[in-house]
């Protein structure tokens, strides 16, 4: 057999990366497409919102990404509730908010969709951004549709309220498309699961007869209530997974539709690093082809030396371990690569390039459900220990109480996600990485405010407050 000649080369290598950037295909029992309503005119929508001025867009669009997301803003979020509201609007947009997360986790594994920057030729990834499950629907959409509606739900003859959530909510649809991460049938799909969800749980009232329980002496049933609707939700999400398992494994992902999408993560991601070239940010959206000397200079970029599919798919799940050693200098890289080998083979930790492309992962329906039960474990036992008449936040000391509680679960969150994450080994990690969910649900609503009452207690209200050093903080916070 003939050896092939370089252009030949040249030829296979860039048609196989040009593949990953087609329109939807259909595989074998497998059709991209299937639930993509009008994909050219959603795909022009997303091009056409990443035009927007990054310098105005791009920094709430990341804080919103980050917000949103299940370990900052499982920290965060009920914080900043506290702090603003300070009544059962705070456990019903916890609920609300993580309930519509596993909705729209359902929804993902059932349509299975692949995300633009997946599959769209044009789009480009922006920096601090990484989504790798599927697209339908929007869980960041759900979130904060899910906030909506509780608050509108709470102030529903208020028009500022109205205003200001439409608002954020319509923004935070914009946010998904101009970070390439959905489609517009995405985020409004996540949106009205949000919606429905916070619905669900303010009309439920559960929260409320739960407090009443609690102000008429029963502090031990609520305290079982609290742990019955933590657990009941495991459960809940635990038959979800199990359900979707069977779904998953009946009808896999081909692993040339796998390949596809693992080749367009990596051209999103070259596009990322050409992100001054203002001229690929007017590129058409019916683009049929790209230069062979683009494609050769993109093979040379991620180590694509070899035409088989397989080759290929090891060398991306290399390149994507890390996107800042992605944009290494080659030697440095490959320098880098054989010096985290050489540590894992002698300790036995694992790095960040063992993660794997696999949007059929389910692990974040357990991260999800166990912080759930470390919340209302953390709900339970401060209705015990004290009722919740006494959590009546005054102007001054909340904010400081919040302030410490958002630094201890912040640091917990970066030590966890850097420190711990390297010096573990993989199953280890995962299994402490539940706990830390679990602890953080547990800290936001048990220890947290049992720590603010003993604050209030043994200081602030001392009899003898007046003529000690905590006087004067008493009098500076309360004039």
């Amino acid at each position: 057999m003939a050896t092939p000649t370089t252009a030949q080369i040249e030829r296979i290598r860039a048609s196989q990366f040009r593949s990953s950037t087609r329109p939807p295909v259909k595989h074998e029992k497998w059709d991209e497409a299937r639930n993509l309503w009008r994909f050219e005119t959603q795909a022009r929508l997303v091009v056409w919102c990443q035009k927007a001025p990054n310098w105005l867009v791009l920094p709430p669009a990341l804080f919103f990404h980050f917000f949103l997301k299940r370990d900052w803003g499982m920290a965060f979020g009920p914080i900043f509730a506290y702090m603003i509201y300070n009544d059962n609007r705070t456990f019903d947009l916890f609920l609300s908010s993580s309930f519509g997360g596993v909705l729209c986790g359902v929804f993902k594994h059932l349509f299975r969709t692949p995300r633009p920057f997946w599959i769209v030729p044009e789009v480009r990834l922006k920096q601090g951004v990484e989504e790798m499950s599927w697209g339908t629907p929007s869980a960041h959409s759900a979130i904060q549709g899910a906030i909506a509606a509780v608050l509108v739900f709470y102030d529903v003859k208020d028009p500022a309220t109205w205003v200001v959530n439409i608002l954020v909510l319509l923004f935070v649809m914009f946010s998904r498309l101009y970070l390439a991460v959905h489609w517009p049938q995405d985020v409004v799909l996540g949106s009205v699961v949000g919606i429905v969800a916070g619905l669900i749980v303010c009309t439920c009232n559960i929260h409320e007869a739960l407090f009443n329980f609690v102000l008429e002496g029963q502090k031990n049933i609520a305290g079982l209530i609290y742990l019955a609707v933590g657990f009941g939700y495991f459960i809940l999400v635990w038959c979800f997974v199990k359900a979707l398992n069977v779904v998953s494994n009946n009808n896999p992902c081909p692993d040339q539709a796998i390949l596809r999408y693992k080749l367009g993560v990596l051209r999103a991601l070259r596009i990322l690093k050409d992100s001054n070239d203002e001229k690929s940010e007017e590129a058409s959206i019916i683009k049929k082809s790209e230069s062979n000397e683009s494609n050769v200079a993109a093979d040379e970029q991620y180590d694509i030396e070899d035409s088989d599919p397989e080759a290929i798919s090891v060398t991306i799940d290399k390149s994507m371990w890390s996107q800042g050693s992605m944009f290494m200098p080659k030697d440095e890289r490959e320098k880098k690569e054989a010096e985290d080998e050489r540590k894992k083979r002698e300790t036995g930790i694992f790095f960040p390039k063992d993660v794997k492309f696999d949007p059929d992962n389910k692990i974040r329906f357990w991260y999800n459900a166990i912080n759930v039960v470390g919340s209302y474990c953390g709900m339970a036992t401060f209705a015990v220990i004290d009722g919740r008449e006494w959590m009546t936040y005054t102007p001054g000391i909340k904010w400081i109480e919040a302030v410490y509680a958002m630094s201890f679960t912040f640091a917990l969150i970066v030590y966890t996600r850097t420190i711990l994450r390297s010096m573990l080994p993989k199953k280890v990690f995962k299994w402490v990485r539940l706990f830390v969910f679990w602890f953080i649900g547990f800290y936001v609503y048990g220890l947290f405010p049992l720590s603010y009452l003993y604050v209030r207690k043994h200081i602030i209200d001392e009899d003898n407050a007046q003529s000690s050093a905590t006087g004067l903080i008493k009098k500076y916070l309360y004039g």
